[in-house]
């Protein structure tokens, strides 16, 4: 499902991504893997994945083919929200939509922000990043990124690569590592931390 959101004040268009991946079983080196529908994707060095600890727990890791987020035609920043079925979390990403921005990006610092629902798109800033993961996986004891409260929280954006073009969109492989405030339903506070690699098939 994809929604277009329109804003009045700065005159573009945001689109967003909706993405389900299903856990579905263990690597050969300890990772999840995961599938959406019938597209199987075993955990390899260039597969998309999603990895994150919460606190000092173990990571958990979903290797998936769909974390591969496509732009629209009149789209100029994407927001994605991606859910993983059996373990229950889920993130919001936002990123340009032009080969020509996310080309001239660079690495290095950007924001983690508060879990929410991306019902702003003139908030939306390159490459931001919230979560939402359970305590216990497939559970709903839920710990919620919260904003930033100094400058060790940051989606640190380790390598954007130019692959190779897909259809008509340039396709970029951004790798990065995040660390952000969280707090569950009881105001306990806790860190959650982790790197991904997403596919991102620009205009």
């Amino acid at each position: 499902m994809k929604n277009y959101l329109s804003l009045s004040l700065l005159l573009f268009w945001a689109s967003m991504i909706v993405v389900s991946c299903t856990k579905t079983g263990t690597s050969p080196n300890g990772t999840d893997q995961s599938s959406n529908n019938n597209n199987n994707t075993p955990a390899t060095t260039e597969s998309p994945y999603f990895e994150y600890s919460i606190g000092a727990d173990a990571a958990v890791r979903v290797d998936c083919s769909d974390i591969a987020f496509s732009a629209k035609p009149g789209d100029v920043m994407v927001a994605v929200y991606a859910n993983f079925v059996n373990t229950k979390a889920s993130f919001l990403f936002a990123f340009p939509a032009s080969a020509t921005a996310v080309q001239a990006a660079v690495t290095g610092s950007y924001p983690v922000s508060a879990y929410s629902s991306f019902t702003n798109p003139a908030s939306l800033k390159a490459f931001e990043l919230s979560l939402r993961a359970p305590k216990t996986i497939g559970g709903t004891d839920y710990f919620y990124s919260v904003a930033p409260t100094n400058a060790t929280y940051e989606n640190k954006i380790k390598s954007i690569a130019k692959g190779a073009i897909e259809g008509t969109k340039q396709v970029y492989w951004i790798e990065g590592e995040f660390k952000m405030p969280a707090e569950n339903v009881a105001k306990q506070t806790t860190t959650l931390s982790g790197k991904y690699r997403f596919k991102l098939l620009t205009l």
